[in-house]
Parts: C-alpha cells; structure tokens; sequence
C-alpha cells in the first residue's frame, strides 16, 4: 500500500460538497513546513501545500470540526496531478484521499476522526 502522513495547518476552512452520485467530499488544503540546514549550515524553511479529500463520514467531520488554521494530521494515499492552465503554464499539486485525519488542537475533546 502507498500512503504518506503528515502533520499541517489548514490553509481555509474545508469545502464540502456532493457528487452526482450523493457522496460527501470535504476538500481542504493544508501547509506543511518543513526545515533543513543547508550547505553552509544556515537554517532553511518552506511550506508544502497539500491538497486533501475527505470522503464519507470522514468528510462530514472534517466539514463539521475543522477551520483554518487547525493543525491536523492527516494519512492517506497521494496523488500527483499535472495540467496545463488557462494561461498555457504547466501546473503541479499533490492531492491525498485521507484515510484518517486526527484534530491535534482547539476543538473539545474526543473530536478526533
């Protein structure tokens, strides 16, 4: 099985929507910093955005509990996706179908997908 996990801010509040066959999707994106020292021995940073997908009942709690900038963990499978854009510039993203999600802050107890 192909998965990664990761643990991020969200970036906006989780879009929620059905699809024509009436299945629950809760799309939310999330920032993931990561830091390294480079060559020279300097600190560095970046944010990642990943793009996520919630499923199901999953979705529903994703679209009921979390908010930007709630930090979450997320495993699941990804996804790359390349397109070229309206502009004619190539694009790139990397999208997850979350397995689970966890709520590591705020919320109230016991919210944890």
């Amino acid at each position: 099985m192909y998965e990664m996990q990761f643990i991020g801010r969200l970036a906006a509040d989780p879009e929620a929507r059905y699809t024509s066959e009436g299945r629950l999707v809760a799309n939310f994106r999330v920032a993931v910093n990561r830091r390294w020292k480079d060559a020279q021995g300097e600190q560095q940073e970046a944010t990642e955005w990943v793009d996520v997908a919630a499923w199901g009942k999953l979705g529903e709690l994703c679209d009921q509990y979390l908010k930007k900038g709630r930090r979450v963990w997320v495993r699941g499978r990804p996804e790359a996706r390349a397109w070229i854009g309206k502009d004619g510039e190539a694009h790139a993203a990397l999208r997850v179908t979350a397995r689970e999600v966890q709520f590591l802050d705020g919320g109230k107890e016991g919210e944890d997908a």
